[in-house]
């Protein structure tokens, strides 16, 4: 909200996208407002024009810019603005004639510490789409398919795939529903082959937003395709394993 934009930019630039404790969030966040004042203090007391300019029109201009015009536009959230946190650390770093003291270390220390915790903790990483993508891979044969509750795959999948070819989406048009996705996998469902069992992976991935009623899985499991496996990956959602004998 409105309100709380400029609170919520600074905590952000604190501790980044994870989520602390809520007791060592509000410690971290009230150490840093009392730093990031002294900072502002000390930028109009002694600092020179030019530092002063350099840290007007880097954070505070784009910063008040979007705070204003959040008004109106809902795009202020903090990992959009990224580029301001140099000029923050700018404005948080001691003069030339001031010696580094304790608190400059436990701001450093604070930073270093968060920024790790978000680097090696898998829950914070993006969309596991190369372990996805693989999984499926090291499974597949010539004969099966890998689907999309979508009209195509994503791209990512044509990113990392060895196998492109064999990715498809459900149906022929954005609205999906049984005559679209049978006029896109009728083909693809039609498993002649004796004594070998023929695959569809089924990726569930935004299927809330182009499949909420599962059109794709109910025209499987009327296919004679029974659901064997299912494993989940990390943002990408989880990925079905349907086989036909």
């Amino acid at each position: 909200s409105f309100v709380k934009f400029p609170f919520l930019l600074l905590a952000k630039f604190t501790v980044g996208m994870i989520s602390p404790p809520k007791v060592l969030y509000a410690v971290t966040f009230g150490f840093i407002s009392l730093i990031t004042l002294y900072s502002l203090y000390n930028l109009y007391k002694n600092r020179s024009a030019t530092i002063t300019k350099l840290i007007i029109c880097w954070l505070f201009i784009p910063a008040a810019v979007a705070w204003i015009a959040s008004i109106w536009l809902h795009a202020n959230a903090p990992h959009r603005f990224v580029f301001l946190i140099p000029a923050f650390c700018i404005l948080l770093a001691p003069k030339k004639s001031q010696s580094p003291h304790l608190v400059i270390y436990l701001t450093l220390m604070i930073f270093t510490s968060f920024s790790f915790m978000y680097l090696f903790n898998p829950v914070y990483h993006r969309e596991n789409w190369r372990g996805a993508v693989s999984y499926v891979d090291s499974q597949m044969t010539t004969r099966d398919y890998v689907v999309t509750e979508f009209s195509g795959p994503w791209a990512p999948m044509d990113w990392y795939s060895k196998k492109p070819t064999h990715y498809i989406g459900a149906s022929d048009s954005l609205i999906i529903n049984q005559k679209t996705i049978g006029r896109k996998l009728d083909g693809v469902t039609k498993c002649k082959m004796k004594n070998v069992k023929c695959k569809i992976f089924v990726f569930s991935y935004l299927f809330e937003l182009s499949d909420p009623g599962r059109e794709v899985e109910k025209y499987l499991l009327q296919n004679n395709y029974k659901l064997t496996e299912e494993k989940d990956f990390r943002g990408v959602g989880i990925v079905k394993k349907y086989s036909k004998d």
